[in-house]
């Protein structure tokens, strides 16, 4: 919703077996390699090692490795403006289903951190959405009620997991959908 990443655009590109992107994400999503990085339960090279060999990817590690760090492009135009406004009233707060890779460039490169006034990514706090475990991690960090949160995501799996828990939680499609939700919401 912030950060532009269309990864599936990219592993199209490396693969041959399904020209469908909703048929590939779907399989990144459920694919437990996918998932045990995205905890930090495994190492970079045993990702690599293993994602290329479960999706039949046609690209060299050393190719595949450089690209994969690029996925996330970095914010979209207006979403640190948007940020900046919101930490004004606010405290903005990251929980980000993301890996090693991709959260180290955002941070080096993008400089996400800056823009968050905290920032859990699943690969560090060890807990992914939609588990209820990362709600609840997020939740006694922050020392706050759950209805006292305004979540948004674009996994419509995370928003019903939240609003399980008492969090006001709204599916947002993407940047503008974000800003929509926030205009209706009154706090931009």
């Amino acid at each position: 919703m912030l950060i532009d990443c269309d990864k599936f655009k990219k592993l199209l590109e490396w693969q041959n077996w399904t020209d469908d992107a909703e048929e590939l994400e779907k399989k990144w999503r459920e694919t437990e390699t996918v998932k045990l990085y995205e905890l930090g339960s495994i190492g970079t090279k045993e990702f690599y090692d293993q994602i290329v060999s479960e999706f039949a990817l046609n690209v060299s590690a050393a190719r595949f490795i450089k690209e994969f760090r690029l996925l996330p492009k970095g914010f979209y135009k207006g979403a640190k403006v948007v940020l900046k406004q919101l930490s004004k009233k606010y405290m903005t707060v990251a929980l980000s289903n993301t890996n090693e890779v991709h959260w180290n460039k955002l941070c080096d490169v993008d400089s996400v951190q800056k823009y968050f006034k905290r920032c859990y990514p699943s690969h560090l706090i060890h807990k992914i959405k939609p588990n209820a475990d990362a709600f609840t991690y997020v939740i006694k960090q922050l020392k706050v009620e759950p209805s006292a949160i305004a979540f948004f995501d674009d996994k419509e799996e995370n928003i019903e997991a939240a609003k399980k828990l008492g969090i006001d939680a709204y599916l947002s499609k993407g940047f503008e959908s974000l800003c929509e939700n926030l205009n209706e919401l009154s706090v931009l």
